[in-house]
């Protein structure tokens, strides 16, 4: 059996192939780029036993077809690959005006019986109202009921299609339409825009997009985008094909919108939801297509339907917020949303406020300093008991923070470590720690004690564990287990920079402080020399128990260090930028949706404001340095244009 999946490109058909194993799936692409690829991840996927009936077949027309991946824009080479198949799957939201000739192509194809599945979606019922009067055990709407399906009026032509699809039904043509609830999953999901700002801003409380009147108390029918390909792929290879022509696809939660933004923002955010008024409501139903989606308000009803005959395997059965926290994962994962976690260490006055400023200005991180998380947990409200007590201590030291001792530092730091926007997005720690104590009290929290309870920083803690490499092996008793140095459990580096300098570059430079900017800033004569014999003690080569061998033998952090003996190096690409962003930025380029739309508006205004606060001269200077163009002949500046 040949399988044509219309989009091999979207999250929904690379997962339609994906479960399809025993038979032969060809498609299409939206880039020719994706061809290759998406070929040989299609081949990939083909069991042993396809792969052995395909070479031992005597009908050419059973053999593997040469090329499996076409461009969707290569009509001709798509219609040649549609005939040659048995079943087709086109879904009707990315092609609402190719599917009807799809289907004829489809339909001209070689003999035997073949199978169009349409996947649509529950927005075709957005206006069915409900049985009047209601009768007491009513649950749902049912899909034997879909002849009295009623859309929005923009959702009309999706609608027209289904049934232009169901019409098209004869012998030896089967056709099939799969409604879905809105599906979520992967990266192409129904509420991107609300994981998205959620990660993105996870300190503000998550919009519920409502523009109703019941602050979100509307019901909205879903699928996981796994469980819809399950659905989907068991369709198109079950024999026989499914007697009813109209199936709806939904798992069974039947959870309201405000229950799914309340789940995300627990997951991803800051746990609190903020509801809109109608005008700026309809400003994100302009800006944010798929808000329209969320306005439904459906109940369906699936069981004894055609959807329970296939006996799939669900992975979400219970709903989004029944399994919201590998919902979160998988979205991260989607996006690639990779956290930088980087922390700059170094002697004094050799720049590390300097580069973490430049590191958290380029990759859009937080700048973590004592004296910037001071101030985040002074302006704090809401605090637990235990960390109002840490904010009346650290007030006492807020004119003269170096002076804070280091267990208060200690907790201040892993506080801010242990908030929800570095989970996300990560920061840039600037010159801390700077002992192997302060990291592992910075990023480790007690156990709990032996009556087994544990404090909330505790179990919040626990849910950022990260490089835990030290599972237990059969064998081990538990003094060996105790012995074992504990594992992480806040947010730890990903990224550790460590700069250095020859020390007379170093004592230049803090000579030239006043007297009253070396003793705020810890660099007196004293207070130099101090730091800077910590420092290289702590970053020695034959200390390994020091903080930088700590990184890289007990952490398994790569440690970038790099060594500047002038003024002049800090300037070098070669030796200082390009070492620095090629680290940075090893697997790629981190992904964090920055710049936002608001961010890009905003540098406009600067540079905006810039240019009129720029001297009238100036602009003379640049007009009389600028080379003039050479003149075009009357002839080239008449040519008429060749774009069609």
């Amino acid at each position: 059996m040949r399988i044509f999946v219309s989009n091999l490109s979207s999250a929904l058909g690379a997962e339609i192939a994906k479960q399809i194993k025993d038979c032969e799936v060809v498609g299409a692409v939206e880039h020719l780029k994706q061809i290759q690829s998406t070929k040989k991840r299609l081949i990939e996927n083909r069991s042993a036993e396809l792969v052995e009936t395909s070479l031992a077949a005597d009908d050419p027309n059973d053999a593997f077809v040469e090329s499996p991946v076409v461009a969707y824009s290569d009509k001709h080479n798509v219609g040649l690959l549609l005939k040659r198949c048995d079943v087709a799957i086109y879904s009707i939201l990315d092609d609402p005006d190719g599917i009807i000739e799809a289907l004829k192509t489809f339909d001209e194809g070689n003999s035997g019986d073949k199978l169009f599945i349409a996947i649509s979606s529950v927005l075709t019922w957005a206006k069915t109202p409900v049985p009047a009067p209601r009768p007491e055990d009513w649950t749902g709407h049912r899909e034997e009921t879909f002849k009295t399906r009623k859309p929005a009026r923009k959702y009309a032509e999706y609608k027209a299609i289904e049934t232009q699809v169901l019409s098209a039904r004869r012998e030896g043509l089967t056709t099939l339409v799969i409604a879905p609830g809105l599906i979520y999953g992967g990266a192409q999901s129904s509420l991107h825009a609300i994981l998205r700002n959620a990660w993105l801003h996870p300190e503000e409380d998550v919009v519920v997009p409502s523009v109703l009147d019941n602050k979100g108390a509307n019901v909205l029918p879903m699928i996981s985008v796994y469980d819809l390909a399950r659905v989907v792929a068991k369709a198109a290879v079950a024999s026989p094909p499914p007697s009813t022509s109209y199936l709806i696809a939904v798992d069974k939660s039947q959870s309201t919108l405000r229950e799914v933004c309340g789940a995300i923002s627990e997951a991803l955010g800051s746990g609190g939801l903020r509801d809109v008024d109608a005008a700026e409501a309809e400003e994100m139903l302009v800006r944010e297509k798929s808000m329209a989606y969320l306005q439904l308000n459906l109940r369906f009803d699936t069981r004894g339907g055609a959807m329970e005959a296939l006996e799939i395997e669900w992975t979400h059965e219970f709903g989004l917020v029944a399994n919201i926290k590998q919902v979160a994962e998988d979205y991260i994962k989607s996006m690639d949303l990779r956290p930088l976690r980087a922390v700059v260490l170094g002697p004094p006055q050799v720049g590390k406020s300097h580069l973490s400023a430049f590191l958290a200005k380029t990759y859009y991180l937080p700048h973590l300093t004592p004296s910037s998380v001071a101030a985040d947990l002074l302006m704090t409200a809401n605090l637990d008991d235990h960390l109002v007590n840490l904010r009346e201590e650290v007030k006492k030291f807020r004119l003269n923070l170096k002076d804070l001792p280091e267990p208060l530092l200690t907790e201040l730091i892993r506080w801010k470590l242990m908030a929800p926007v570095c989970r996300n997005q990560g920061y840039v720690l600037d010159g801390l720690p700077m002992t192997v104590d302060q990291a592992k009290g910075m990023f480790f929290v007690a156990a709990p004690d032996s009556t087994g309870d544990e404090s909330k920083e505790g179990e919040a803690a626990d849910e950022g564990k990260e490089n835990d490499d030290d599972e237990s092996k059969p064998g081990d008793d538990g003094a060996a287990a105790k012995d074992k140095p504990n594992s992480p459990n806040v947010y730890v580096p990903n990224r550790v920079i460590v700069l250095d300098a020859v020390r007379s570059l170093l004592e230049a430079r803090a000579q030239n402080l006043s007297q009253e900017e070396a003793e705020k800033t810890g660099n007196t004569d004293a207070e130099f020399t101090r730091r800077y014999d910590l420092f290289k003690h702590e970053s020695s080569a034959t200390n390994q128990v020091g903080v930088v061998a700590y990184w890289e033998r007990d952490q398994n952090v790569d440690v970038l260090e790099l060594v500047l003996d002038s003024e002049e190096m800090y300037h070098s690409k070669k030796h200082f930028v390009d070492p620095i962003a090629k680290y940075m930025e090893q697997g790629g380029k981190p992904f964090n949706f920055h710049p936002t739309p608001e961010e890009v508006d905003a540098a406009q205004r600067e540079l905006d404001a810039q240019m009129v606060r720029q001297p009238l001269w100036t602009d003379r200077v640049v007009m009389l340095c600028r080379p003039r163009k050479p003149r075009r002949s009357r002839s080239a500046r008449q040519k008429p244009s060749r774009r069609n």
